[in-house]
């Protein structure tokens, strides 16, 4: 049997470990909403619109998305994309910095209702 003092012990090092626990933030900014309308291969990853909103938070130089091919979820994000294009189905869109060809850097999407 554990003892109370052991107990608190316990509890308190699984706090400590969750609060040293790596948490991922998003901080993007919303493009908006809309179905894909182009889509094209270029600098290693894939440039879109949509025909929604398109704010520009980062106010970058060419009002495109990009879908850097260096992220971490490029072929999950891809096979996304793609598949909204064709089906036409609404997407919410946050970008996060810009690409040095001056597009919106893709942060995440998700289908939109």
């Amino acid at each position: 049997m554990f003892t109370i003092k052991r107990r608190l012990k316990i509890k308190v090092l699984i706090l400590l470990a969750l609060s040293f626990s790596s948490v991922q933030a998003n901080a993007a900014g919303y493009v908006g909403n809309g179905v894909v309308k182009f889509i094209q291969n270029a600098y290693g990853g894939w440039i879109f619109s949509t025909d929604g909103a398109d704010s520009n938070p980062d106010e970058c130089a060419k009002n495109l998305i990009i879908l850097n091919g260096n992220h971490a979820q490029y072929k999950e994000l891809y096979s996304f994309l793609l598949s909204s294009f064709m089906a036409g189905k609404k997407i919410n869109v946050y970008v996060n910095g810009c690409h040095s060809a001056g597009y919106k850097l893709l942060s995440f999407v998700y289908a939109a209702p």
